[in-house]
């Protein structure tokens, strides 16, 4: 694989991801004129604070944007909004980061809530822009009313972190949902996510033999397709060697690779995590040259030589969760590799140059293909169809000579279809 090819790939990649984030879906808008508006919203991952609409009207090409504080509600894509001026408890959750209950913050503006459930009690929730989740109910043809949720320093002791975490949204629906007493042991282990409190609210609506007249969609599972192309940077290493050998340091060499890989996202609250199956290629050369200075001379040059050659045909397969939902999701990956080598070679030898003559002493090895296997851990950016991700693997090959510990670190860009 050469450079010719991965930079016109890369160009492709990202120019491609740059133009293809706009996702027109079918919308309905309210204004808070009470005006009705039907179009197409430009409806991009909002697990993050929405401030404007990019709104196209029916039978127009023209692009307008609509502010949240100028609306009452809208839908898009099946998914439904309610805004409104509402006050949330922005205090830090992070552990690292967080205050005394004295310190406690609130920040009010207006805001667009999901609904996540419809119901005698409906369920929304909101994301801030710290990647924060907060919940809000309302009663059928009541108010909103915000189940608050905070997380406040008590000490910090030896490098401990103690916190404390008030029980005041389970308060709050003791007191909303009390006419359905079998619910009490359930409302008193609850926790502030979305899932378990569907879950809580679906059993609410059995007590008095409703269901929900709305569900927010569940996300879509399936298959997809994708290219990746980056570059990474190779370092053997050396376990155990044979008596005498030649050792080295800093061994390393950084170079393009590229594959493609399908994947199988799951559906509903799972819809963050999927499975990947990749083939990805390397090739890599890694050479290194130290001078010998106490045996050189005027007619003579001594050093100690290396050269390593690798082409191999990696396949993957592992898991990938999203791991904070906000404007650029952050991902985690990890996978099991499969290396299929297609050439190994290396050798270590010194060479001595002596009046135009050149000597050489050590040991070259052409090994079969031994195949090996390898585990990956991998971070990353989400950025519309694509994606930018900092992985790392770790490969231990015993041969009959010595042990090769191959270490790889590469930034990889994808883009799926």
């Amino acid at each position: 694989m050469c450079a010719r090819f991965l930079i016109p790939l890369f160009f492709l990649l990202f120019t491609t991801t740059l133009s293809a984030q706009s996702n027109w879906q079918p919308a309905v808008i309210t204004t808070a004129d009470g005006e009705r508006l039907i179009g197409k919203i430009d409806d991009r991952r909002w697990g993050f604070r929405i401030r404007q609409l990019r709104f196209r009207p029916a039978g127009s090409q023209e692009v307008q944007r609509l502010f949240i504080p100028n609306l009452i509600s809208f839908s898009v894509a099946d998914r439904q909004y309610s805004v409104g001026d509402f006050s949330v408890n922005t205090s830090p959750r992070s552990t690292l980061d967080l205050v005394k209950p004295e310190r406690k913050s609130v920040e009010q503006s207006p805001k667009a809530l999901m609904l996540l459930l419809e119901g005698p009690i409906s369920l929304f929730s909101y994301v801030d822009e710290q990647s924060n989740t907060h919940f809000f109910i309302k009663k059928r043809g009541g108010e909103f009313t915000y189940l608050e949720f905070g997380r406040y320093l008590l000490d910090q002791q030896n490098s401990k972190t103690y916190y404390t975490e008030p029980n005041v949204f389970r308060d709050q629906l003791f007191s909303l949902l009390r006419d359905c007493p079998k619910l009490e042991l359930e409302i008193s282990r609850v926790k502030y996510r979305q899932a378990p409190l569907i879950k809580l609210f679906e059993r609410y609506y059995a007590c008095s033999n409703e269901r929900a007249t709305y569900e927010l969609p569940r996300t879509e599972g399936g298959w997809s397709f994708g290219v990746d192309a980056g570059v990474v940077r190779s370092t053997p290493d050396y376990g155990e060697i044979e008596p005498g050998a030649i050792f080295f340091s800093g061994l390393s060499s950084t170079d393009p690779a590229a594959g493609a890989h399908l994947k199988y996202r799951f559906s509903g609250l799972s819809g963050d995590v999927a499975v990947r199956l990749g083939v990805w290629y390397e090739s890599f050369d890694v050479t290194k040259s130290v001078p010998l200075t106490e045996a050189s001379g005027p007619n003579v040059t001594s050093s100690q030589e290396y050269f390593f050659n690798e082409r191999s045909i990696h396949f993957q397969l592992g898991p990938e969760a999203i791991l904070v939902r906000s404007r650029f999701p952050v991902v985690l990956e990890t996978a099991a590799h499969y290396h299929r080598i297609l050439d190994y070679r290396e050798s270590r030898f010194n060479q001595r140059i002596e009046n135009g003559m050149i000597t050489t002493t050590g040991l070259a090895y052409d090994f079969a293909n031994t195949n090996a296997f390898s585990l990956s851990f991998g971070a990353g950016l989400i950025i519309g169809p694509g994606r930018i991700t900092l992985r790392a693997s770790a490969t231990r090959r015993k041969y009959d000579q010595f042990v090769l510990n191959l270490y790889r670190v590469g930034v990889i860009g994808s883009y799926e279809f």
